[in-house]
């Protein structure tokens, strides 16, 4: 009786053992504003304070968002981000504007813009503050299926940097009581290290597909 040997090819799914993890403090940090209430971005400020004020702080409608640019870390090529964890130092409140978002998107460069003022988002964080959130501590955007989806998805499409706007929500621009105010945070520009903006970002092993041959006779 003749026997055949044949080999049978099988597909198992492996990962890489290793991860790990980056923190980043912002590239660039500023407030950037629409003059009464457009819904244009149309001036950048304080680029080097010690605080950034979500609002309008001058009592004049020119409403402002907090930016923040952090430069993208380079991840192992077998990893992916896993975990996202955003946090800023929310110092004080002014009067009792509305709650505060947070809008993510994502571009090539470390520079802010006036654009970045309506930059269309990736991921959004509602409510992150309100105005009965206590302060002088620490905040952050963390634990998000869809966070961390847009940042892996930036890392697909080649992009450098992400960028996180602190604005108000649930308003009307150019309808704004002149006496809005808003919320302060500490900037990356803080005298203590431990208050500044800060981004975190955790990777886990990709998935990946090894061949293997397996014989029978």
């Amino acid at each position: 009786m003749n026997y055949t040997k044949c080999m049978m090819p099988i597909l198992l799914t492996a990962a890489a053992l290793n991860a790990a993890s980056f923190t980043n403090n912002p590239v660039a940090d500023a407030r950037v504003t629409s003059t009464g209430g457009s819904g244009v971005g149309n001036g950048i400020y304080d680029e080097t304070s010690l605080n950034i004020t979500v609002g309008d702080a001058a009592n004049n409608k020119n409403i402002s968002a907090g930016v923040f640019i952090y430069k993208l870390p380079d991840l192992p090529a077998e990893n992916k981000a896993g975990s996202i964890s955003a946090t800023w130092y929310y110092r004080t409140l002014y009067n009792s504007p509305p709650n505060l978002k947070i809008c993510v998107f994502f571009k090539n460069t470390g520079e802010i813009e006036k654009e970045d003022y309506q930059a269309p988002a990736d991921a959004i964080k509602l409510d992150f503050l309100t105005p009965t959130s206590a302060s002088a501590q620490l905040y952050s955007w963390e634990n998000d299926a869809a966070l961390t989806a847009a940042v892996n998805s930036a890392y697909e499409n080649g992009m450098s940097h992400i960028v996180f706007r602190l604005q108000l929500q649930d308003m009307e621009e150019g309808n704004q009581d002149p006496n809005i105010d808003g919320y302060q945070f500490a900037s990356v520009d803080a005298t203590t290290a431990s208050i500044r903006p800060s981004l975190v970002i955790g990777t886990v092993p990709k998935p990946a597909l090894k061949l293997f041959l397996i014989g029978n006779l």
